[in-house]
């Protein structure tokens, strides 16, 4: 949709970027000194209205000069300025003849080439270039040449003969091969590299990497020691590489031993099958006591008495009678702190600026409230032709903004605040819808 101006729109002597006249296959409603490009087939002229009639502007471009006509359209016919010119090309035009870029008059060259190809012998090519117009022979050959460890030529010979140039089904390059783009690359067989690796993007052998990987830690998920799963007792065999390692989740046994929760069981060998293939490292963790950091640890504070067996704790708060605080200091973000020193400590909430505060001694409710009141930041209202609006905002620093109550679009009109509390829009002529009119401070 577009941007409705009320009003004229001066740019004060500014320039206007990048902008395009109106495009229309009809004409818009005539009104002197308005402007549309004509974009009916074949036309694409530009016309403006001179109060009375449209009229047409034409430009001719005539070896490299620049003509304007200008076409009176009515409606009982149309006068046309025309305009002639004479060409100076060099030379004689004819229907055999051309104009070049130049400025010069060419007759186009109709000589024929052929290229018969003869068989050069292994992997080689003759092509004979002869001029068929003229008895004179231009070149007598040219042999292209392949090799047997890169490029591959074979050819068909006679006048439609053809040369195929490829590379060889197996090749040898003497310096470095680069191959540029982001897609897949793919080999069918296998690729040979040195063993050894030297740059970080060298590619690294099977041999390399075995030797690198060879007993490295490597985490295989958790391990349920009550059913031995996954089976690590008596795993198939290469199921299980040095290195591999699980943690335990279910206490049990593995091997006879005893393992709980958090140890860690490490193969030292490939396919370990007794214990003694294993590393196994215990987590230490075991059920807490009152000097021991462990599972379900408690210990006991100021008026607690913890007793503690067989995993079960039992936790005694002491009554200190009236002596125990009740009350901890309470502590504000940048005021002074309310220290707690005994049971009589009173907490004292002071109301402020439009802030409430209100006690209910049988619910036992402290309840703060805001009686603030926002003010009044905002007015509307409908107009229908110029108009001044009181909007006793009390301030010049407003913004106004306008649109159509019918379409819903964004209009523009001439603003001015003629007071605090006051402005006034103005049109240029009586809008045809009526206008909303929103005033914010």
């Amino acid at each position: 949709m577009a941007i409705q101006f009320l009003n004229n729109l001066n740019i004060n002597d500014n320039q206007l970027l990048n902008a395009k006249v109106q495009v229309a296959s009809t004409a818009p409603t005539a009104a002197k000194g308005q402007i549309y490009l004509d974009s009916t087939t074949n036309v694409n002229t530009f016309k403006y209205h001179d109060g009375a009639q449209w009229i047409a502007l034409k430009q001719l471009n005539i070896n490299n000069s620049t003509f304007i006509s200008l076409t009176s359209l009515s409606a009982a016919g149309s006068n046309v300025i025309s305009l002639e010119a004479s060409l100076n090309a060099t030379g004689t035009p004819s229907s055999t003849t051309f104009l070049r870029g130049d400025n010069t008059w060419g007759t186009p060259i109709g000589a024929l080439y052929t290229l018969p190809v003869a068989a050069g012998g292994a992997n080689s090519a003759v092509l004979n270039l002869t001029e068929q117009t003229l008895s004179t022979q231009i070149v007598s050959s040219v042999t292209l040449n392949g090799t047997s460890t890169g490029v591959k030529i074979t050819e068909s010979t006679g006048n439609n003969g053809s040369i195929t140039i490829g590379l060889q089904d197996s090749i040898t390059l003497a310096g470095e091969l680069t191959v540029q783009g982001t897609g897949q690359s793919s080999f069918a067989g296998q690729v040979t590299i040195p063993a050894v690796p030297v740059a970080n993007t060298d590619a690294a052998s099977k041999s390399y990497v075995d030797a690198s990987t060879a007993g490295a830690l490597v985490f295989q998920g958790g391990y349920d020691a009550a059913t031995n799963t996954p089976n690590l007792d008596s795993p198939p065999t290469g199921t299980i590489k040095k290195g591999f390692m699980w943690t335990v989740t279910t206490d049990g046994t593995f091997f006879t031993e005893q393992v709980r929760v958090g140890d860690s069981l490490i193969a030292k060998i490939d396919t370990p099958t007794t214990l003694a293939d294993w590393t196994t490292v215990q987590s230490n963790i075991d059920l807490a006591t009152l000097t021991t950091v462990g599972l379900g640890n408690v210990n006991a504070g100021d008026g607690t008495g913890v007793a503690y067996s067989n995993g079960t704790a039992t936790v005694t708060n002491t009554d200190k009678g009236s002596s125990q605080n009740i009350f901890k200091n309470i502590a504000v973000s940048g005021q002074s702190t309310v220290v707690a020193d005994s049971n009589n400590d009173t907490v004292t909430l002071a109301a402020g600026n439009a802030i409430e505060i209100t006690t209910n001694a049988t619910t036992d409710t402290i309840t703060i409230a805001s009686t603030y009141t926002p003010p009044t930041i905002s007015y509307a209202t409908t107009i229908s032709n110029t108009s001044t609006i009181t909007h006793n905002l009390n301030t010049l620093d407003v913004m106004v903004q306008l649109y159509d109550t019918v379409t819903n679009e964004t209009v523009y009109a001439d603003v001015a605040r003629a007071s605090v509390n006051t402005v006034t829009i103005t049109f240029a002529s009586t809008p045809t819808n009526p206008i909303r009119v929103l005033v914010q401070k």
